[in-house]
C-alpha cells in the first residue's frame, strides 16, 4: 500500500481533535482523587476509538501497606498494578473486601471515556477503516496533517511527501 499525505482544508478536524484533546484532560482529572487517595499515578491505555483507565501506578509500591492485595507492577503497562482478584484466608478476603469498596467509591462514575469518532467522521472515514490502512496526523500551525494508505476526501486536500515531513518535523521541534 502507498501511503499518501493530506492536509486540512477547514477547521473541522483542528476542531474535533482540539475537543478529543480536551476530554483526555477533563477525563484524566476525574482520577485525582483515586490518586490522591493510594499515592499513585492513574495509568491509561489508548487504543484505535480513544482512551480509557486501566488502573495504578503506585509512586512508593515497596512500602505499600496492603501491598499483598495488589498485583505486582506489570512493566508493560507503566508498572500499573490492580486490585487482586482473591487471596487466601477469611481475613485477608475481608481486608481485600474492603479495599476494593474504597477502590471502587473513588473511581469516576458515568464519565464519558475520550472518543477518536469525532476526528474520523470530520475526515469521512470510521475506525473499521483504520484496521487495514492506518493513520498518522498531528496538528501543526491550526492544520491537521495526515498520512495513510486510504484516499481521504472530507476536508483534505492531497499534499506531498516533502511537505508533511517538514511539518512533522517542525511540530516536534515546538514540542520538544
Amino acid at each position: 500500500m502507498t501511503t499518501m499525505y493530506f492536509k486540512s482544508t477547514s477547521e473541522e478536524p483542528v476542531i474535533a481533535i482540539k475537543a478529543y484533546q480536551d476530554s483526555i484532560k477533563h477525563y484524566s482529572s476525574q482520577f485525582n482523587p483515586l490518586e490522591k487517595e493510594f499515592n499513585a499515578t492513574a495509568i491509561f491505555s489508548y487504543d484505535v476509538h480513544g482512551m480509557r483507565f486501566y488502573d495504578l501506578a503506585f509512586n512508593d509500591y515497596q512500602n505499600l501497606p496492603d501491598k499483598d492485595l495488589w498485583t505486582k507492577p506489570d512493566p508493560k503497562f507503566k508498572n500499573a498494578c490492580r486490585i487482586r482478584s482473591s487471596v487466601r484466608g477469611k481475613e485477608n478476603m475481608a481486608r481485600l473486601n474492603d479495599l476494593k469498596q474504597r477502590y471502587e467509591s473513588l473511581l469516576p462514575k458515568d464519565i464519558e471515556k475520550p472518543c477518536r469518532h469525532g476526528f474520523f467522521d470530520s475526515i469521512g472515514v470510521n475506525w473499521g477503516d483504520l484496521i487495514f490502512c492506518g493513520l498518522d496526523f498531528f496538528v501543526h500551525n491550526d492544520e491537521v496533517y495526515l498520512a495513510t494508505s486510504m484516499n481521504l476526501t472530507k476536508n483534505v486536500v492531497e499534499i506531498i511527501g516533502s511537505e508533511f515531513d517538514a511539518a512533522k518535523k517542525a511540530h516536534n521541534q515546538k514540542s520538544e
